[in-house]
């Protein structure tokens, strides 16, 4: 009897530590059986009027869905099809279709209405150059496929949007940014009487196997971050790494410098050499001489 009370209350301990919300699922990147391209799927799409980030001022008032690899919101081919078709003409003043894929896939067939920005500079330079004043704007990014450029010019547009708006934050200039899911691939599979021409010229098309190299390097040398023992700014820094045993010690040339009598060679040499006899695992190299 009493082991079945026990039973009975540990039960009941269980029942009141058990969550009675469900987290949200996850967004899943799945990898096609057929092609093995990364795909995202989203499985509890947001709806419109969705703003995930108000105070920021970025809103999203298409049909949208987030993904695991950045903050930009995808939206499906057959949304972009309907606001080309006028579905969401009384949200927008003005709808910018920005196509980041290489010139020659551009001009080999693209969304009616987009326009070519295969870099850095030339988004830029299509949007804030002269960003627009007042009126209702939506952006929308692609490439082949939607995976690496076009979201790499979708963070770099909000990016570069913030930092030119830094001095009224949390205004924007392009407040509703997204990528287009599945590129332009995806759009052509269902829509392609909306595409002009009405054809389709892959980044791997053997016949611009060269200019694709170069421009691919190009591209990744836009976004490549790296950190570089050459840069200046290290130079303006005191800086100590131990090495193989030895002590690197460097002081920069812009650090206030002690009395001449305190700093002169012979009692820096001194100083070196007692703690060079100190110490003698460790060797110093003073790079003042």
């Amino acid at each position: 009897m009493r082991g079945s009370a026990i039973k009975t209350i540990l039960e009941d301990q269980m029942l009141e530590c058990t969550p009675l919300k469900v987290q949200a699922s996850k967004i899943k990147r799945a990898r096609s059986r057929t092609t093995g391209i990364p795909s995202f799927t989203c499985e509890e799409p947001l709806g419109p009027n969705f703003s995930p980030s108000a105070k920021s001022q970025e809103c999203h008032q298409l049909p949208c869905c987030t993904a695991a690899a950045d903050s930009i919101m995808r939206v499906e081919a057959e949304t972009v099809s309907q606001l080309l078709g006028g579905k969401y003409s009384h949200l927008y003043d003005e709808k910018i279709i920005v196509d980041c894929r290489f010139p020659y896939e551009y001009e080999g067939g693209h969304i009616a209405g987009a326009v070519n920005a295969p870099t850095a500079e030339a988004l830029e330079t299509l949007l804030l150059q002269r960003p627009p004043s007042d009126k209702r704007v939506v952006v929308i990014l692609h490439c082949e496929y939607s995976i690496q450029r076009a979201p790499s010019m979708a963070s770099l547009l909000r990016r570069r949007d913030r930092e030119v708006n830094m001095h009224r934050y949390p205004a924007l200039h392009y407040p509703e940014i997204y990528v287009l899911k599945g590129g332009y691939r995806n759009f052509f599979s269902f829509f392609k009487q909306q595409c002009e021409p009405q054809n389709y010229v892959e980044m791997n098309d053997q016949a611009f196997a060269s200019d694709c190299r170069q421009r691919m390097v190009q591209f990744n040398r836009q976004f490549k971050r790296t950190k570089s023992m050459n840069d200046s700014s290290l130079s303006r820094s005191f800086s100590a790494t131990v090495a193989g045993g030895a002590l690197f010690m460097a002081q920069s040339p812009t650090m206030p410098q002690r009395s001449s009598s305190s700093s002169s060679l012979p009692a820096r040499a001194r100083r070196l050499g007692r703690t060079q006899s100190a110490r003698p695992g460790i060797n110093l190299i003073d790079f003042a001489r």
